[in-house]
C-alpha cells in the first residue's frame, strides 16, 4: 500500500511541474507582439485604440510623448509635436502660452503666439483679444460657424465693427450678450446662412433692419 501511495504522489508531482512550466511559458515577454508593451518590448500589445509610447500603452500619443488627461497634441509650424493644455477660451491660458489656438482636428490648446500655422485664438469676449475684437470663425465657404476667435476690427464680413468702423457691403453690425460686435449678414431663416444659423441679435446700433442675422 505504501509503495502504491508513493507512485501516486510521484505522478501528481509530475503533473504539477508540467502545469507550472506551461504557465511560465504563457507569460514569456519574449513572445513578440503578444507580450505586454514595455521599454524592452516596444512592439508589445496594447488595448484597442492605444499605442505603445516609450514603453507604456498610450491613448493619446504625441510624438515620443503620451498626453495626459486635460492635454492635447499640438504640431507647430516646424512639424514638432508636443502636449499642451486643452482649452475652450484664451482666458484659461497662462501668460507664457496666452492663445487658445484652434487646431486642425477641432480641438484647442494653449500655445505661444505664432506656434500654429494660421493660428486663431479662441475667445468669449473682446477683452481676451489684443485688438479688442472677438468674432465668429468662418468655414471655407465663409459661413460663421464658430467658435469665436480674435479677429481684426476692420468691418469685413464676420470681423468686428467697434467705434467708427462700418461694415462692408450689405453686412450689418450686430451685438451679442457677451459684448461682441461684428459684421453679419441679415437673415430670415437658417437657409440664408449656409452651415450657420439665423440668430437674434441686438440691432440697436446699426442701420440694418433686425433682429436676425447669421452666426454660430
Amino acid at each position: 500500500m505504501a509503495h502504491h501511495q508513493l507512485r501516486l504522489a510521484h505522478f501528481f508531482s509530475l503533473l504539477a511541474i508540467g502545469a507550472f512550466g506551461a504557465s511560465c511559458g504563457s507569460n514569456d515577454t519574449s513572445s513578440g507582439s503578444s507580450a505586454p508593451c514595455t521599454p524592452a518590448n516596444p512592439t508589445g500589445s496594447c488595448s484597442a485604440g492605444q499605442t505603445c509610447v516609450s514603453g507604456s500603452c498610450c491613448s493619446a500619443p504625441c510624438g515620443s510623448q503620451c498626453c495626459a488627461s486635460g492635454s492635447v497634441c499640438v504640431a507647430d509650424n516646424a512639424g514638432n509635436r508636443t502636449c499642451a493644455q486643452s482649452c475652450t477660451s484664451s482666458s484659461q491660458c497662462p501668460p507664457a502660452s496666452p492663445c487658445c489656438a484652434v487646431l486642425a482636428n477641432g480641438n484647442a490648446a494653449c500655445t505661444a503666439n505664432g506656434v500654429v500655422t494660421g493660428q486663431q485664438c479662441r475667445c468669449t469676449g473682446p477683452t481676451e483679444c489684443a485688438g479688442g475684437c472677438c468674432a465668429p470663425r468662418t468655414d471655407v465657404s465663409g459661413n460663421p460657424v464658430g467658435p469665436f476667435v480674435c479677429k481684426p476690427n476692420d468691418g469685413q464680413p464676420y470681423n468686428c465693427c467697434f467705434g467708427a468702423t462700418t461694415c462692408a457691403g450689405n453686412f450689418c453690425c450686430v451685438a451679442d450678450g457677451s459684448g461682441n460686435q461684428f459684421c453679419s449678414a441679415p437673415c430670415t431663416n437658417n437657409s440664408n446662412c449656409g452651415a450657420a444659423h439665423c440668430n437674434l441679435y441686438n440691432f440697436s446700433h446699426t442701420s440694418c433692419a433686425g433682429p436676425a442675422a447669421c452666426g454660430p
